[in-house]
């Protein structure tokens, strides 16, 4: 998850994939000359995931569930240099 605010702008220096026109370039770890700026758009929440912990010997069981937070991004520029 992002530390900003929402309308924030935020800029990612790790890019690893860049596709042009002719020819795309794939990172190994990263590619060297471009970085990406976007709009932070929204902090949501997935899919709810649930489980079940059971213990037959003692004839128990506890569900639980987790939530995990996203960051919504607009890409607005990608940038060579």
């Amino acid at each position: 998850m992002l530390d900003a605010e929402p309308g924030a702008k935020v800029e990612f220096a790790d890019v690893l994939f860049v596709g042009e026109e002719n020819a795309s370039k794939i990172g190994a770890p990263s590619v060297k000359g471009f970085k990406v700026t976007g709009e932070l758009l929204d902090i949501v929440s997935g899919p709810k995931v649930t489980s079940l912990k059971y213990k037959p010997s003692h004839n128990n069981y506890r569900r639980f569930g987790h939530r995990q937070h996203y960051a919504r991004v607009k890409i607005t520029e990608i940038a060579k240099g």
